[in-house]
């Protein structure tokens, strides 16, 4: 075992790099085409401000945002939410903005 700095057990020099949370949005978008109109609905609704006067020119959330959601959700800034909890979180945010309407399946029974 060397002495050097470590996360999660593993020497730092062992890691790999992990993905960021918008990677992980593109590889959610790649394998669910259906998720990209809640990607670009999050994307809108968290992107920085005057994001349209900095390169790169993108509706994005600010890297310090990321990492704010991240620390306050998983206790770590550098956190890679999994696929599965990302797609939760982004239909439920689509939903909620929409004035949390239900699904014509679910609607019939809120009566």
């Amino acid at each position: 075992m060397s002495g050097g700095p470590r996360r999660s057990g593993v020497p730092v020099e062992e890691q790999v790099a992990l993905p960021s949370p918008a990677w992980t949005a593109f590889r959610l978008a790649l394998g669910r085409p259906t998720m990209i109109p809640d990607i670009l609905s999050a994307a809108w609704a968290f992107r920085r401000r005057d994001w349209y006067r900095r390169p790169p020119f993108l509706p994005l959330p600010s890297s310090s945002y990321l990492r704010w959601r991240m620390e306050t959700a998983y206790g770590d800034p550098d956190a890679v939410p999994p696929v599965d909890e990302l797609c939760r979180f982004l239909r439920w945010a689509r939903r909620t903005r929409k004035g949390n309407q239900l699904p014509k399946e679910e609607a019939r029974w809120a009566d």
